[in-house]
This record gives structure tokens, sequence and C-alpha cells, in this order.
């Protein structure tokens, strides 16, 4: 019998990117006390209350010219860039922040953000470990790196994360979210099933179940776990309720066509890889079984 494929549907979390209050005070660097930088400063903030951010900008630049060692003028610079989706203007500037004030768990949570933001999450999960050495109740940072984790494959390290947040804060609301994601239950199942942790990937399965009973994937990889235990009558129950969630699930259809093979219900069988195909007429593995069992 072919082996077929697993499917593995993308981890959509939801990663933090909130814009940080304007800096009321120095962390690191020098203090400027002069008046007309006051003054900038506060018309600065004042435009960012009305969120007009160009004129915001406009003062923050100039005032980090004059001033590139005053912690609070370089980072409110970066967090406002990246508000007006500047990303890569606002990255030298966090990283300019971190330098001055390399003991603030806020700096390095910020320019892990944009790290991860740029697809670089082994840099943002660096920064975000920083973060976290520094202030250990970040709970922003402690759900940013668990979504980096999870971007990553790294599903048991996420799920630890996202419940290290919730310990903090049990009614985190984003926390909660990724944590309670039917698909990062999946996807740790499905870690667990590549590791031979077969018992461990069913719980992961039927949680993903609990939160959302109608979600076709964690169906079709209890359905792969449990052809690969020889479990057959439970695999065809699983891919039956795949195929009936996701009509249009071809390698759900192919699947169930080999387990009435396996329990010798041939004509389902071949009434299944005729629907594979129709729903993907290149379907080699479904034309392969459906040209095997035709010419027995």
């Amino acid at each position: 019998m072919r082996q077929f494929h697993l499917l593995i549907t993308a981890l959509v979390l939801i990663l933090l990117f909130p814009t940080q209050l304007i800096a009321q005070n120095n962390s690191g660097g020098q203090q400027n006390t002069s008046t007309q930088a006051d003054i900038l400063y506060k018309q600065a903030n004042t435009y960012l209350d009305k969120c007009d951010l160009q004129p915001a900008i406009e003062i923050l630049e100039r005032l980090v010219k004059e001033n590139p060692n005053n912690f609070a003028y370089v980072h409110d610079l970066a967090v406002v860039l990246e508000e007006a989706d500047e990303k890569e203007k606002a990255l030298p500037y966090f990283q300019q922040a971190v330098k001055l004030a390399p003991n603030n768990s806020v700096c390095h949570y910020s320019l892990g953000r944009v790290y991860q933001l740029q697809g670089k999450f082994d840099e943002a999960i660096g920064e975000y470990k920083k973060a976290l050495e520094i202030d250990s109740n970040n709970v922003q940072a402690h759900n940013n790196l668990g979504v980096a984790y999870s971007q990553l494959g790294k599903y048991p390290e996420s799920i630890n994360e996202f419940e290290a947040a919730l310990k903090i804060a049990s009614d985190y609301p984003l926390a909660q979210h990724n944590l309670g994601y039917a698909q990062a239950h999946t996807s740790l199942g499905i870690s667990y099933f590549r590791q031979g942790q077969y018992d461990k990937a069913i719980t992961e399965y039927q949680q993903a179940l609990k939160i959302d009973p109608q979600y076709a994937d964690a169906y079709y990889n209890m359905g792969l776990l449990y052809q690969k235990l020889n479990k057959i009558e439970e695999t065809i129950k699983c891919y039956q309720m795949t195929v009936q969630l996701d009509p249009h699930h071809a390698k759900a259809f192919n699947n169930l066509g080999v387990a009435y093979h396996q329990s010798g219900q041939d004509n389902m069988a071949a009434s299944q890889y005729r629907k594979a195909l129709s729903l993907k007429p290149n379907f080699k593995e479904a034309q392969d079984n459906l040209n095997a069992l035709l010419a027995k």
C-alpha cells in the first residue's frame, strides 16, 4: 500500500504589535534639559494624540539628530515609524535604543517585534529572550515568543510560552486565543505524531476538536494516525468527517479509499478515488490506487 502525505495546515496565530506609549522619561542616555527640546517633544506628543504621524516623525527626527543619546527620543521615533508602517526605517532606531538602554525589557521586545515582522524569527526569538531575562513578567514578550516558535514549527515551545503568559495574566486575550487555537493543537499533534508519541498526538487532536468541532484538518490528521495504527474503523470515521466538513479535500477522499480497500470494501474505495480525481485530476496517487484496484 502506498504511503500518503500529511497535510500540515499553516499555523495562523495572533502576533501582538501594539504601539508602545510614548516614553515620558529616560531609561538610558543623557537627559536633554533644553527648553526648546522639551517644547518640541510636547508638540510631537500632541500630534500623536491626534494620530497625525508625519509631523510627529519630523519633530522626533530633528530631536534625535540633535540628541542622539536621548533614549526617549530615539525609542519614540522608532515606535512612531513602525506605526506609520515604515518598519525598515524604524529598525536602526530600535537597535540604537537597545544600545542606549540594554537593560530595558521593552526595548528588546520592540526590536524583536520588528525582526519578527521581517521574517527574521531567530533574531526575534533572541530579543524576546533578552526581554524576558530582564523582566520575566513581560506578557507580550511571552506571547510573541510563542508565535515566533510556532512560525518555526516549534509547537511544544510555542505552547509553553502561551501558557507562561497566562500564568502571569490569566485573562490575557491573545495568549488565550493562541493557546486555544485549533490549528495550534493540531500542529502540535502533528509534531507528536512525527515523533511517534501517538497518545499525545491524539490528545492534541481531541483538544482541537473541543475548541472547533468543525475543524476538518484535526479529523484528517487523526485519520492518518489511526491508519498508521491500523485502526481501520476509526480511520474511516475520521476521513468521513473530514470530507463531510471539507468536501474539496482530495487527499482525504484518497485516504478514505485506501481505508475502505483495507477493510475489503473495494467498490467504496473506487468511489472515493474517483471523487479525489474529480477534485484533482492530476492526483497521481489516487489514479495509481484506482488503476491497481481495477486491475485486480
